[in-house]
């Protein structure tokens, strides 16, 4: 932990990724505020989260890991389907990566890690989470008041917080990001697809362990589950291709059961329509996809998570890249804090630090958003190509596993660490970590 420093960040976003960085934060010893518009911190909303190995690497540094497995689900296998409930081929990814980094994916309610994150979180930490606390805009503070305060975010309800930086985890509508000059339009991100998702009680000849999935033209279908709970995720190509804030409704969900109602979920001749009748609750929303060039604005603000890039969830990779953004920037937050002999950065030293982050993750973010791109596209049969792709070349002896060996592994293997612990490394497999974690000793361990 570094020296007491008065740099101090401001955290717009109170959900998972905001979440991780008041573990990170607190573990490098910088100040921090987290800002959340919702009434509460726990509540049960949203889809479900998947977990590959470079995200429970950080999970288990904020000591969160065991409790994650608690709730969650190691998913092992997958099997495709067409529309008429013929199967047409397995998903190996889960087993590949066990063989590769000696850990299963996992899969968990986003309640969950909430919940965990939150309740984890030392005392002192909780409390400096606010919550009703709508921001409605982010300003520089005159040079002349510099006492490490330089920028002041305002809330809806005129209350105000000054800090040395903010970071806006504030998600795809980000309102950090409308604030910030240099970083894009408004609306950076385009939707092409939209996704419905609801939860239900698992049945019990539905395998927790098993990703089911049903592709087809225009629409897919994926089941992931735990112990209790299945997750439905239902993708349908747009229209046309949409930017900015959709909202739908009940009567929009029930339109696209009625439509998608007759896919298999399962083997068991259960159709979607089937399993929706016994949901317990549902969301709908278009799934935006992109990445900013620029990440930060001078040395005062930058953005993380979906406020800085956006993924179709079909791979599961949107959180363990959020978490990873965090990481990386606290890492480059203590170093520039270190530089300074533990006072506060000048705004030069922090633009220098956004910039070394983001060359950092930048081409794990490009490939990341690559991946997903084709692989929602593969699963709707997007256009021949595609089909192609996922229905046929993919299909060949060996040619998913080499792709896999090839594109996903050294994108998982490239996962960042807290550099300011020290612990064992949990996962060793025969694939070693690019970036190792210090052992308890000062030594990086592979």
């Amino acid at each position: 932990m570094m020296a007491k420093s008065s740099f101090s960040v401001i955290v717009v976003g109170g959900g998972p990724v905001g979440l991780t960085a008041a573990h990170a934060l607190s573990k490098a010893g910088i100040d921090f505020t987290i800002l959340e518009r919702r009434e509460t911190i726990i509540e049960d909303i949203g889809a479900t989260i998947f977990l590959w190995p470079q995200g429970m690497r950080i999970m288990s540094q904020l000591g969160v890991l065991e409790s994650l497995r608690e709730v969650a689900m190691e998913s092992q296998l997958g099997t495709q389907q067409e529309h008429d409930g013929s199967m047409f081929g397995t998903i190996n990814s889960p087993e590949w990566c066990h063989e590769h980094f000696h850990v299963w994916p996992l899969t968990m309610a986003r309640a969950d890690i909430v919940k965990i994150l939150y309740n984890s979180l030392p005392e002192n930490a909780r409390s400096k989470i606010h919550v009703n606390k709508k921001v409605a805009s982010t300003t520089s503070l005159p040079a002349s008041e510099d006492d490490g305060k330089r920028t002041r975010v305002t809330c809806a309800d005129g209350s105000t917080y000054d800090g040395t930086i903010v970071i806006g985890a504030d998600g795809v509508h980000s309102v950090v990001r409308k604030s910030m000059a240099g970083v894009g339009p408004e609306f950076p991100f385009q939707a092409k697809y939209r996704i419905l998702w609801f939860h239900y009680p698992r049945a019990p000849d539905t395998a927790a362990t098993i990703v089911y999935e049903v592709h087809g033209k225009g629409l897919m279908l994926q089941i992931l589950s735990t112990e209790t709970s299945s997750f439905a995720l239902l993708y349908k190509r747009l229209d046309k291709p949409h930017r900015g804030y959709v909202r739908y409704t009940s009567e929009d969900m029930e339109a696209l059961v009625a439509e998608a109602g007759f896919l298999p979920v399962g083997k068991k001749g259960r159709a979607l329509r089937d399993v929706w009748a016994t949901k317990t609750k549902a969301g709908m929303a278009n799934l935006e996809e992109g990445y900013l060039k620029k990440v930060y604005s001078g040395g005062k603000t930058v953005l993380v998570g979906d406020a800085a890039h956006k993924v179709t969830p079909h791979s599961g990779l949107g959180l363990n890249e959020g978490v990873s953004d965090v990481v990386s920037l606290v890492n480059e937050l203590g170093k520039a804090v270190a530089c300074s002999g533990g006072a506060v950065p000048g705004e030069r030293e922090l633009e220098l630090a956004f910039e070394r982050h983001q060359k950092t993750r930048m081409p794990v973010i490009k490939k990341g958003n690559l991946i997903s791109w084709l692989s929602v596209r593969q699963g709707t049969f997007r256009n021949k190509a595609f089909w192609l792709m996922g229905r046929v070349i993919l299909k060949m002896p060996g040619v998913d596993r080499l792709v896999f060996r090839k594109v996903v592994i050294p994108l998982i293997q490239q996962g960042v660490v807290l550099d300011c612990v020290e612990q064992e490394e949990p996962f060793l497999g025969k694939t070693a970590w690019k970036n190792p974690m210090r052992n308890g000793k000062g030594d990086a361990k592979a």
